[in-house]
């Protein structure tokens, strides 16, 4: 299991997108079928967290070497 910080998103007027912490999130490695810039992809879903896309990388690739 790996351990992000769970975010809320807000869009500006402009585009720009604000995240802003919402709590933990527990996610199992087997389940992320890919990632970017604060968002985890699991199944269907796109979820959002504080990390960013290298940050997330990291994460899997420890959780990978365990």
């Amino acid at each position: 299991m790996i351990r992000f910080t769970g975010a809320n998103v807000t869009v500006s007027d402009d585009g720009e997108r604000e995240y802003t912490p919402r709590g933990p999130i527990w996610l199992r490695c087997e389940a992320i079928i890919g990632y970017y810039e604060h968002t985890v992809l699991v199944g269907g879903l796109k979820i959002w967290v504080m990390e960013t896309a290298e940050q997330i990388g990291e994460k899997v690739r420890n959780e990978q070497l365990r």
